[in-house]
């Protein structure tokens, strides 16, 4: 099985030992990432006292409650291990929409335990890619003291989102820009009214509900006489 992105690394966090099991020490190292769209979390617990993982959450935000949990409205899946293991992998059984999303562990004592039961790993992230987007079909022309563009539906779940026209290349300062939400079969767009001068264009693509998911077109050159 080919994970498609796995993000996070394997260094050992230490865990607190509960009180009824005080002088040892455990150590666990998870990945996180998806495969398919689908999260995926691997782990192992290895030391002297006998932690499991009881509970896997993956969240839209990284913000928790009080208690150390993701908040209710942004938790994506909450699943409770009814067979703890000290080592294993889990998969959500659906793919989830392109985007970043947050993903903990919660740890529990397997034995007699009276206080410190139960420990949250720490919170990590993975993103989950979009369709590709290959290329856009667009063009940029001086239209007296203006700049028109014109461009064709990227389907897919992508639309243009962003028109940017700058006199630099590197767009540090744009002199004009358009911003759109909707997604059209085909767009178009007019800048105000420009110095004369050499400008440079650029398109930039968003992927329905997701506001990480981006694509940034070629810059094209566009003289204005």
């Amino acid at each position: 099985m080919k994970l498609l992105v796995w993000i996070a690394g394997l260094a050992a966090a230490l865990l607190l030992v509960p009180t009824a099991g005080a002088g040892g020490q455990t150590y666990l190292s998870w990945t996180i990432g998806d495969d398919a769209g689908k999260p995926t979390i691997s782990w192992k617990i290895t030391g002297s006292t006998p932690w499991y993982v009881g509970v896997i959450q993956i969240a839209t935000r990284q913000a928790v409650t009080d208690e150390g949990d993701f908040l209710p409205e942004d938790v994506v899946a909450y699943d409770v291990l009814t067979h703890g293991r000290h080592k294993g992998t889990w998969q959500l059984s659906f793919p989830v929409a392109p985007g970043t999303y947050y993903g903990m562990l919660t740890l529990r004592y397997d034995g007699p335990c009276e206080t410190g039961c139960e420990s949250r790993s720490s919170v990590r992230s993975f993103f989950v890619e979009p369709p590709r987007l290959a290329g856009l079909a667009w063009s940029a022309l001086a239209n007296s003291s203006r700049i028109a563009v014109r461009w064709k539906k990227p389907g897919k779940g992508w639309y243009v989102g962003i028109v940017l026209v700058d006199n630099d290349r590197d767009f540090s300062s744009p002199e004009a820009a358009g911003t759109r939400s909707a997604t059209p079969a085909a767009g178009r767009w007019r800048s105000r009214a420009l110095e004369p001068g050499t400008y440079y264009v650029r398109l930039r693509a968003r992927y329905t509900g997701c506001d990480t998911c981006l694509w940034t077109s070629r810059t094209k050159k566009v003289q204005i006489a």
